[in-house]
């Protein structure tokens, strides 16, 4: 029911077309720019397979913004329908209810991710055959496909997180409003705080390396097809996985026990 209810939703098809819409503009716009600065400049970013990391980053960042708009809508709305009263009242436990939204978001996920790939490939593919390059797909091997494995699952779990806020925040608060507000406003804030700490050194970068932040940004070095780099100041791979899991752990119970406990009101 709740994905059928995500079908049906307006905003559900807008926040793809947006993200459809960025993928394909991103591609095409910043092949012509590469192309009109320099002629014999590099495309390579732009084409088969490189456009497929830039692709996923390009997914990780925009599409953050989306899920959790999308997330925080699917809670949050409820309540000024009044429609979450009914549902409770038809005995569904609320347990139930509340997992069967946060599972519908993740179906949603991972047709976000499939598609956005899918339009910057598809884009590529017609720029290249326009602009005389070969189309072939030599590079297409074991390797590449595990490669391209992790940053689905890297992409997707970043989208997850990002989700889980706007979730979480709608369902405590039962605001859809401070769902998308404090969902994307959280996010901001954190990056420049961790900007912050980390330029203080010491106390100030050990608390910047807790932060979601920090530890997105060691998921999103999966998107490459190069051997994973190291850099300072990023969390190793499993730390920031472990990390940022903790975190959804917190806001998804803090939602659990708050919608549990929640008088229902009858809407307006």
């Amino acid at each position: 029911m709740e994905i059928y209810k995500l079908r049906k939703r307006p905003m559900t098809w807008v926040v793809a077309a947006i993200l459809l819409a960025a993928l394909t503009v991103f591609v095409g716009l910043g092949y012509v720019i590469s192309r009109l600065d320099d002629p014999n400049a590099g495309v390579d970013g732009f084409l088969l397979p490189g456009i497929i990391p830039n692709a996923f980053d390009v997914i990780s960042g925009l599409g953050s913004i989306l899920l959790v708009v999308t997330a925080a809508s699917l809670v949050g709305s409820e309540y000024g329908w009044g429609t979450v009263r009914a549902k409770i009242g038809s005995g569904v436990s609320r347990t139930k209810l509340l997992a069967a939204k946060l599972l519908a978001i993740v179906a949603l996920i991972v047709m976000f991710v499939i598609g956005g790939v899918l339009a910057a490939i598809v884009t590529s593919t017609v720029i290249a055959i326009g602009g005389g390059h070969d189309v072939t797909l030599g590079w297409l091997d074991g390797a590449t496909l595990a490669d391209i494995g992790k940053m689905f699952l890297g992409t997707a779990f970043l989208l997850f997180v990002s989700a889980v806020i706007g979730f979480a925040v709608a369902a405590v608060t039962r605001s859809l409003a401070a769902g998308i507000a404090i969902g994307i406003g959280y996010s901001i804030a954190e990056s420049i705080l961790g900007a912050i700490l980390s330029s203080l050194g010491g106390a100030g970068e050990t608390i910047s390396k807790a932060l979601i932040s920090t530890n997105s940004n060691a998921i999103v070095r999966l998107n490459t097809f190069d051997d994973l780099q190291i850099t300072d100041g990023t969390p190793p791979l499993a730390r920031a996985v472990l990390i940022l899991s903790l975190y959804c752990i917190v806001f998804l119970t803090g939602a659990f026990v708050a919608f549990r406990k929640h008088d229902i009101p009858s809407g307006s």
